[in-house]
């Protein structure tokens, strides 16, 4: 059992989620467990699911066509109208773009796959498709259009149930709008926070602003009661500035679902346009939980629009951090080649490759599994672990980001010593509670079970 003292006379539990209050100093720790487990059955199911992967995986090649994934990634193109100071693609108006008949070959590849799984299952089964990049997948609209109507007909023709989602910049007209409104369920708009950040920090390729297309996106697609939500990123010295971003955006769009922020990563542009490139400490002068903290207090506490979020800091347990392992969420890339991660780039798991119509499989060991699972052995005595997953594979593992991945390690632990702390001294804090647990085999403390207090499901 891995124990986190938060104070003297309280402890977390981070395999249970549970904070034990009062004599903690002469506990019985064995029997401790033992009631804990007779009282709650959906204690392990993370170790469990952990141990699945680990089976799954067994240091043995594998083959995209064993595994049957229903859900996958397109980035029709590489090329880009804007200019962001910190692309970690650095995209520009040079690159390569998707032909229609490797992305069909690919959207039948999926559809099979559900149509297969649901046979197996019984259940009836879905596809789910995200369009991201790479560069911006409405640049060449003609071909975003035809994918997208395509797989509106093989749902139509299959009963299999389509997702279609995307990331986008938002320098849309009102006819490419029309069209994403009657056909996407979610819609990502990348959003600085602000008027002068989306300017300072997304210009269009002729160095013109961005921020009065993209507002008009904003409106437009919330308007018409699409699932719209917003990703800003932050550099690492307008952390301080979040609050402004979210009045601002609260205010201006008050029937947004979700604000996600991500501070700048060291790649890209990025490490071209900051200190990034000379300074390797600067990140030690610098912290994003404490401004997070206090943006989600004043939030609780004026009950405003609860919409921050940040993958730094979860409001949920973190079963799998990384949902690209293993070929479980295929991408289908530029080259037409099928990998494990767009992000990865050149250093994702190759699965596979579309040639002359086909899809032709890649026997593949999976290094970011591997170095996955090793990181759930290094981490998993950490009692931020059950809010962490272990992190990133390619951040823990890519020399680029060496000392980013440090740094954020430390934020999250010090953001859950804080919300920790606060839960020992009985608090009901920016949406966690706690649930004490009717035991009544131990006179001297008390157990209690870790949940949220909002909108967000029982991390159990």
């Amino acid at each position: 059992m891995n124990v986190y003292k938060i104070n003297d006379d309280s402890m977390f539990l981070n395999e249970y989620l549970y904070i034990v209050k009062g004599n903690i100093k002469n506990i019985d720790f064995d029997k401790l467990e033992t009631l804990i487990k007779l009282s709650d059955n959906s204690i392990g199911k993370r170790l469990n699911n952990y141990e699945y992967i680990d089976k799954r995986f067994d240091k043995k090649k594998l083959k995209l066509n064993y595994i049957y994934p229903n859900t996958a990634g397109i980035c029709l193109t590489d090329l880009c109208q804007f200019r962001c100071n910190y692309c970690s693609f650095s995209s520009s108006d040079k690159g390569k773009t998707l032909e229609y008949d490797s992305v069909k070959v690919f959207i039948d590849y999926i559809f099979r796959n559900a149509i297969l799984r649901g046979k197996i299952s019984n259940n009836k089964e879905y596809v789910s498709f995200y369009f991201a990049g790479g560069g911006e997948p409405t640049l060449n609209f003609e071909l975003l259009k035809r994918c997208v109507l395509y797989i509106r007909e093989k749902e139509k023709n299959t009963c299999v149930k389509a997702y279609i989602n995307m990331t986008t910049n938002g320098y849309l007209n009102n006819e490419q709008l029309e069209f994403i409104s009657q056909n996407f369920d979610y819609v990502l708009v990348s959003f600085d926070g602000n008027e002068y950040f989306q300017n300072q920090n997304r210009k269009v390729y002729n160095g013109e602003k961005s921020f009065d297309v993209v507002d008009n996106t904003i409106k437009y697609l919330i308007n018409k009661n699409i699932l719209v939500e917003l990703r800003s990123t932050i550099w690492i010295k307008d952390f301080e500035k979040i609050k402004d971003m979210y009045l601002f955006i609260i205010n201006r769009y008050p029937k947004i679902r979700n604000w996600d922020i991500e501070p700048v990563a060291p790649v890209g542009r990025a490490k071209f346009n900051t200190d990034f490139k000379s300074n390797n400490n600067m990140l030690n002068h610098y912290n994003l939980y404490s401004h997070y903290i206090a943006l989600k207090e004043y939030i609780y506490e004026y009950n405003l629009p609860n919409i921050l979020t940040c993958g730094k800091f979860k409001d949920s347990k973190v079963d799998f951090l990384c949902g690209t392992i293993l070929g479980f969420n295929p991408w289908l890339v530029t080259n037409k080649n099928i990998i494990t991660c767009l992000d990865a780039k050149d250093n994702a798991t190759l699965l596979g490759t579309i040639n002359n119509g086909a899809i032709i499989f890649n026997e593949y060991y999976d290094l970011n599994a591997e170095i996955f699972m090793n990181n759930i052995e290094k981490c998993k005595s950490c009692f931020a672990f059950p809010f962490c997953g272990s992190g990133c594979p390619l951040k823990n593992s890519s020399d680029e980001y060496s000392y980013t991945s440090n740094w954020e390690c430390n934020e999250i632990k010090k953001y859950w010593e804080i919300v920790l702390n606060h839960l020992a001294e009985n608090e009901e804090y920016i949406g966690w509670k706690l649930e004490k647990l009717n035991i009544d085999k131990f006179d001297d403390f008390s157990i209690y079970k870790i949940k949220r207090s909002d909108k967000y499901e029982n991390i159990n």
